[in-house]
């Protein structure tokens, strides 16, 4: 069943858009519905609304219009496969917002150029953006708001301090309720997936409780399925299906975690994940291994040997080059055991380095270090 013509916050944006003649009003409520679409999936539509809003403005340039085109540009670029170059758009978007004075579009590209930040690792920039976003953001900015929660959340749950980041994530869902936002609810339930299927794996490898992780992140990528498909997101479709297929693995059904790597591990890697293959690629040796096909695993092993020069993150090379370790016990291979083993340890010691850089970059810029007057 699919939701979309019922979303409260295209209901919202059609009826502001019924209410004004101004043209410039209209544009950007146009250019704000286009970017709902264009999170969703929606390419073709953003796009040609997208081109449509260009033309019209193209010899009286408007600022508030060229932000909202900027952002529009951005979650088409972000959405369709997790593209770097949305950083650049969100960039222009900011840079314009803050020359010309918009406070409520600057908010907005503050809390969604933090995002691309953090997904470049510039975590002083991502902390510098999302503190001039939640300085902007005027209490019903909720869209503002809802997305720098959601990054402030991910930050601290990317650094295992899962007690403030579920505070930002609940603050995350308040305004996105608010705004009426469903892809956002979707994008809430997405991170928390992921960051505790990545934190399940590394616990499968560095110890701790892989399982009792892996299961609670399972609910989270099984409910960001279930409400994509009630709402019609179409957008990065494979991302929380090859997080099931990992979390279905780390809780000993590899049957079923090899059906879904083979049913959307190409999809993922089209959608912006092509940087983990050796990830997966490992996790799928160790897969088949258990489940009898110990050729196959070593043809996997190989084939995420080849992957390794694509991971681009110091925690990515740990669990990468430790389930490739853990492979090689398994097919009685112990000098590269040792060798994957070592270069895990090494990576991961790295990891926990950043990781340290980043708590006491959040722990200290005062508008992250307390979630109380966002909610």
């Amino acid at each position: 069943m699919k939701n979309n013509a019922g979303s409260k916050l295209l209901a919202r944006l059609d009826a502001e858009l019924a209410a004004t003649r101004d043209p410039v009003r209209m544009a950007c409520l146009r250019a704000e519905r286009a970017g709902y679409r264009a999170r969703q999936g929606h390419f073709d539509r953003a796009r040609e609304e997208l081109d449509a809003l260009r033309l019209q403005f193209a010899l009286r340039p408007h600022p508030e219009v060229s932000v909202w085109l900027c952002l529009l540009e951005g979650w088409i670029e972000y959405y369709r496969n997790l593209s770097g170059s949305a950083h650049g758009w969100m960039k222009r978007a900011y840079a314009l917002s803050a020359a010309t004075d918009q406070r409520r579009v600057r908010a907005l590209s503050a809390a969604w150029l933090a995002l691309t930040d953090y997904a470049a690792d510039d975590v002083d920039a991502m902390v510098t953006h999302l503190g001039d976003a939640l300085r902007i953001a005027e209490p019903d900015d909720h869209d503002a708001l809802a997305r720098a929660c959601l990054v402030a959340a991910g930050a601290f749950d990317f650094v295992e301090h899962k007690a403030t980041a579920q505070k930002w994530y609940t603050s995350a869902r308040t305004h996105a309720r608010a705004s009426g936002d469903e892809q956002m609810l979707s994008a809430i339930n997405y991170n928390i997936a992921s960051h505790g299927g990545q934190q399940a794996l590394q616990a499968a490898v560095f110890g701790g409780d892989a399982p009792g992780l892996a299961r609670h992140a399972l609910g989270a990528a099984e409910a960001t399925v279930n409400y994509d498909g009630w709402i019609g997101t179409e957008s990065l479709a494979a991302l929380a299906p090859i997080t099931m297929a990992m979390l279905w693995s780390l809780l000993g059904d590899h049957t079923k975690a090899l059906g879904l790597y083979e049913a959307h591990i190409k999809a993922a890697r089209d959608q912006g994940l092509g940087h983990l293959s050796a990830v997966f690629l490992a996790d799928i040796a160790r897969c088949r291994w258990q489940d009898g096909a110990h050729d196959a695993a070593a043809a996997d092993l190989e084939a995420a040997r080849a992957q390794l020069g694509e991971l681009r993150h110091a925690d990515d090379r740990a669990v990468a080059h430790g389930r490739m370790a853990q492979v090689c016990e398994l097919l009685a291979r112990p000098d590269e055991a040792h060798a994957h083993r070592a270069q895990a340890d090494a990576a991961w010691a790295q990891h926990r380095e950043f990781q340290r850089r980043i708590v006491a970059l959040l722990t200290t810029a005062p508008l992250l270090s307390t979630v109380s007057h966002i909610a």
